[in-house]
């Protein structure tokens, strides 16, 4: 039984490390959406127009992570309910995790860091935030949450709440669309020798820009 045991969580371990960021042609074998996706994630944000845009409202509160390596990325679950809404609808926070260098791109830029807020509804839609980070001064916040696993995630979000939103998906696989992006357009900062706890020996762990296929980029507060 014990045997069996390990045969089974060996196979499951290797399926879930089936992807790696070296080879993300490959990627169509977890998924097709991930090939032949025509919302996919991330974009480079080029605003297609400024307007009123729905507010979130935040709650989220000190919590404690669990934290594990998933495919180089460092993903933070929570342990307790923290929540947003948008749109009306109640989302709860499942996790979130960094990406080295930035997923998207800001009008031709590329950030250090971005942090990405994964949220789900009770009916299975998602919202994830994203937050870029600059180089600069020590961040108080992160030290606490890679030292004591214990953070108020909200925290990690710029008191400038002016973003850009868009129709997207993941970005891993299975890649799925019906994803609404929120990614704020002020960075919070992080020094040299933190990003280094962030990088792995697996190298870059962001995804490349998609096309955008005709999709427009709100952007406002």
């Amino acid at each position: 039984m014990k045997i069996l045991i390990f045969l089974i969580s060996a196979i499951s371990l290797q399926a879930a490390l089936a992807w790696d960021y070296k080879n993300p042609g490959d990627w169509v074998n977890e998924s097709e959406v991930c090939g032949k996706g025509l919302k996919q994630s991330p974009i480079e944000l080029v605003p297609s127009m400024f307007g009123r845009v729905p507010k979130i409202y935040f709650n989220y509160l000190p919590t404690n992570f669990l934290k594990i390596n998933d495919h180089g990325n460092l993903k933070f679950w929570a342990q307790e309910s923290n929540t947003i809404e948008f749109e009306g609808t109640e989302y709860k926070l499942e996790e979130f995790h960094f990406h080295v260098p930035a997923e998207h791109k800001l009008r031709g830029k590329t950030y250090p860091m971005e942090v990405h807020f994964v949220n789900k509804s009770k009916d299975g839609k998602a919202v994830a935030i994203g937050v870029f980070f600059q180089l600069g001064k020590t961040n108080k916040n992160i030290e606490k949450l890679l030292k004591t696993l214990r953070q108020n995630p909200y925290s990690l979000i710029p008191s400038d709440k002016f973003s850009y939103r868009y129709d997207g998906s993941l970005t891993t696989p299975p890649c799925s669309e019906g994803l609404k992006w929120v990614v704020l357009r002020k960075p919070i900062t992080i020094s040299p020798e933190q990003l280094k706890k962030f990088r792995f020996r697996d190298g870059p762990t962001n995804r490349a820009i998609h096309p955008r296929n005709g999709r427009r980029v709100l952007r406002g507060y």
